[in-house]
């Protein structure tokens, strides 16, 4: 039976309050960092998005603070302090409340005071980080699977398995509720969803946990003659570009070897094309009659398929799985497969999603197949 002793909690409490009184006089001398609390306003932030899970109270926020002062990023963060769900007019809906801590410098010290004496260490809060910018929040909702080896998605994060990868039933499902009309368009999303589930490496655009996948990355000019990915670079781009050429050409662990490689030769490859450039991607699709704007969606004289490429008005590019239409026949928007994204982060989510329904509203234009 679980018993609660308030003594003992008051004695724990105590011990705290004890504890980050000495921690940060000493964590200052010793590393001469900044409290965090001096000459700040605290405030709270409560935002509302489409309905998300996974995200845990005491998660730590990166929220994109160019809005405030300088100093704020510097010497505080935002956790997590409340979650709540609710459906409004048929759709889920969540609530997410944070608010300011000061920032925790890891480091050792020896505290004595008057009613504590001990060597103590940096707090060793497990807080995932949450990426978030609140000028992009929620534009489609991730899916996951099981995973298996036999899909392009060969490694993961070694201490957890991945629950967005995709199994081949799952794939299979998708491409052919898609109705992707020619097999070259079917391969692109096979390859594509294959590689649901990369993740980023700690850091920021430095590679992944799937060393096979950060090799295809970095060596696609010298194999298909378009641009590599290198460290330190956004790949959401260079990802699209690489499941255009494996569908092409190669192939993938997933997906077997194709018969399109006179049409890449002939029109892709060493053509500049496809850049690592979001907007360069769409101008050089343009320049051979392959781009379209979100406009001409609208006026109904191109239509995106499967395969094509949906270039965001924020700079990131995915690839379009299917057009989503409502009751009048009207496209609102598509279901996609991109990298560098996330079910919250449109731009720099750090890994491969597919994603149910991207707003057209999101969209600048599209890069159709080349398919002759």
């Amino acid at each position: 039976m679980l018993i609660f002793d308030d003594s003992t909690i008051a004695k724990n409490i105590a011990v705290a309050a004890e504890y980050f009184k000495a921690y940060y006089p000493i964590a200052y001398r010793e590393k001469k960092f900044s409290g965090g609390t001096t000459g700040f306003i605290p405030f709270n932030i409560e935002f509302t998005v489409d309905g998300l899970s996974g995200i845990k109270i005491y998660n730590k926020l990166r929220i994109d603070t160019s809005f405030l002062p300088s100093g704020y990023t510097k010497t505080l963060d935002f956790i997590v302090t409340g979650i709540d769900h609710k459906l409004n007019d048929g759709d889920w809906e969540t609530v997410i409340k944070t608010t300011l801590i000061p920032k925790l410098e890891l480091t050792e010290v020896v505290v004595t005071s008057a009613n504590f004496k001990a060597q103590i260490y940096p707090p060793q809060i497990k807080t995932q980080p949450v990426q978030i910018r609140l000028q992009s929040i929620i534009e489609g909702n991730a899916i996951g699977g099981t995973g298996e080896k036999s899909t392009g998605t060969l490694g993961t994060n070694p201490s957890s398995t991945n629950p967005d990868r995709l199994d081949s039933a799952t794939i299979e499902s998708i491409v052919a509720a898609s109705g992707a009309p020619t097999e070259l368009r079917k391969r692109i999303l096979k390859v594509a969803l294959s590689y649901v589930g990369q993740t980023e490496l700690p850091g920021d655009n430095q590679g992944w946990y799937d060393a096979r996948f950060e090799n295809k990355m970095s060596s696609a000019k010298a194999m298909y003659g378009i641009s590599s990915w290198s460290p330190g670079n956004s790949w959401c781009n260079y990802f699209t570009n690489l499941c255009w050429a494996e569908a092409y050409n190669g192939g993938n662990e997933y997906v077997p070897v194709g018969n399109n490689q006179s049409i890449w030769n002939t029109k892709i490859k060493n053509k500049g094309v496809l850049s690592g450039r979001c907007f360069d991607t769409l101008t050089g699709l343009t320049g051979i009659g392959n781009g379209f704007t979100t406009a001409q969606v609208i006026a109904g004289t191109y239509t995106p398929l499967p395969g094509d490429m949906a270039i965001y008005n924020s700079s990131h590019i995915e690839m379009v799985c299917a057009a989503k239409y409502d009751a009048s026949g009207k496209i609102t928007g598509v279901s996609t497969v991109g990298g560098n994204t996330g079910a919250i982060d449109i731009n720099d989510g750090g890994a491969t999603k597919y994603k149910t329904n991207v707003k057209l509203s999101l969209i600048k234009g599209f890069g159709q197949v080349v398919e002759s």
